[in-house]
């Protein structure tokens, strides 16, 4: 901790630290809500017999706010641990 919260290095961490939980939470959760859908739309038309090749998409993607809350609060707390048990 030499460089404190004043410097370009905090603020270019805290920038691309806020996109990638953005990106965690909304735009890969919005992905996989679609994907449910899409599978949804698979098996109906799968058994009205409409649809040959049925192939499932993955749903399993983002996290949700809870999570990436959590995620957050972890990352803030293990470097200040960190420092505090090791006086780096």
């Amino acid at each position: 901790m030499t460089e404190g919260f004043a410097s370009p290095l905090f603020a270019i961490c805290a920038v691309l630290s806020f996109i990638v939980m953005y990106d965690a939470a909304g735009v890969r959760r919005s992905a996989g809500e679609q994907a449910q859908m899409l599978n949804e739309i698979i098996a109906q038309l799968s058994e009205q017999n409409q649809l040959q090749n049925e192939q499932m998409v993955r749903e399993i993607f983002g996290h949700t706010p809870l999570q990436v809350v959590v995620g957050a609060g972890i990352g803030i707390l293990i470097p200040i641990v960190t420092h505090l048990i090791f006086k780096i």
